[in-house]
């Protein structure tokens, strides 16, 4: 059985096993009512990890706008956060990166570029942090190490 929790979209419901039903309440459930589905598993970096049954034929992006990757964009002065992914797929009984891009990389293709889904992918996703040399961390460095050298000749005239 399956309550719908929230909707999502035109016709598309999140939704959640009844927890009086076969126990499957730890599947996470983006289809419309009665469409065919598949499944895929998303680990890492995201607000709703876990196991998906997703309608076929949902594209990453759209996925994406439901398991809500952590930190994309986020950007604070010396940092710059950015969200890596890898999809891992099983053929003839052999795990391999089937793609792996950066976030931004998937939203500047063209639709019909994007890597499509396909049944028992597992999504990676990694939220890495950098840091970024500005010019205001530079102008910090250098104005410090001036106020040192002014400080030490100071001391050595007395």
């Amino acid at each position: 059985m399956l309550l719908l929790t929230a909707l999502t979209g035109p016709g598309v419901a999140r939704g959640q096993p009844d927890l009086g039903g076969a126990g499957e309440d730890y599947v996470n459930t983006y289809a419309r009512p009665g469409e065919a589905t598949q499944t895929v598993y998303v680990w890492g970096a995201v607000g709703t990890p876990g196991i998906w049954e997703i309608e076929t034929g949902t594209n990453l992006v759209e996925l994406f706008s439901v398991v809500r990757p952590t930190g994309y964009g986020e950007q604070s002065p010396g940092t710059r956060t950015k969200v890596l992914l890898r999809i891992h797929r099983t053929t003839d009984g052999e795990t391999r990166v089937a793609h792996e891009m950066r976030l931004s990389e998937l939203l500047a293709m063209p639709p019909p570029e994007r890597p499509a889904l396909q049944p028992q992918d597992v999504i990676e996703v990694r939220s890495v942090q950098t840091r970024t040399f500005s010019f205001q961390t530079v102008s910090t460095v250098v104005g410090t190490l001036s106020s040192l050298t002014l400080l030490a000749i100071r001391i050595f005239e007395f």
